[in-house]
């Protein structure tokens, strides 16, 4: 009986020790080349760079000021295709530094960009001015900035009705524009020129009612 158990135990030991030289190693399914390693890291580095470099034109906060408190909180409803990290959010976030305080409007086929917004607590207001500012201090983007634009509210009904044409004047910085009290649910901002280029810039965008600007009776 003790001879047949070695033995058992002697044939175990030997089938465990081919089995493990046997069996074959653990391969990865996908080789990843060094090469594509270091591309990847360059390739990152390189975007942060970019962006380090493109926001470097001006100082932080020394473009052209900061948004207003006393502008309404709006919210993005609906909007044409913007470049990555430049969407239509960045226009109404109060940041107008760099690529994160700005909107880069995409141009398809020369149709004209543009933005429905409305308030934050979805509720309409009498509106009678707004300001906008597209110098966000990012280099060589003055091909983009905005030339001239189109402003139409709806109302209950959800009829727009045009309330505003007109051009920017003094290039990229604060520009203030007023109109005859409406009343507005949703604000459409349409972005006309430039129109020959694929992108058109912008960098802030905010709405004023008759309270906000002292004018209440």
């Amino acid at each position: 009986m003790g001879d047949n158990s070695k033995k058992l135990v002697e044939e175990k030991q030997e089938f465990d020790k081919n089995g493990l030289e046997k069996a074959p190693k653990w391969q990865p399914k996908v080789k990843i080349k060094p090469w594509l390693v270091l591309l990847i890291i360059v390739l990152v580095i390189g975007f942060f760079v970019f962006l380090a470099w493109q926001s470097s034109n001006k100082e932080k906060g020394e473009v052209y000021g900061v948004t207003t408190a006393d502008a309404e909180e709006l919210i993005l409803v609906n909007s044409t295709k913007t470049r990555f990290l430049e969407p239509w959010k960045n226009v109404i976030d109060g940041d107008v530094d760099g690529f994160f305080g700005t909107t880069l409007a995409r141009v398809v086929l020369r149709n004209r960009p543009y933005a429905v917004f409305e308030f934050k607590d979805d509720k309409p207001r009498k509106i009678s001015r707004i300001r906008i500012m597209t110098d966000t201090g990012l280099r060589k983007r003055e091909r983009y900035f905005l030339e001239s634009f189109s402003l139409y509210v709806a109302n209950k009904s959800g009829n727009y009705e045009r309330v505003l044409d007109d051009a920017i004047k003094n290039g990229g910085g604060w520009q203030t524009y007023n109109f005859p009290e409406v009343e507005a649910r949703l604000i459409k901002l349409i972005l006309n020129k430039p129109i020959n280029k694929n992108w058109i810039q912008i960098g802030e965008f905010e709405v004023y009612t008759q309270s906000e600007l002292g004018l209440d009776d």
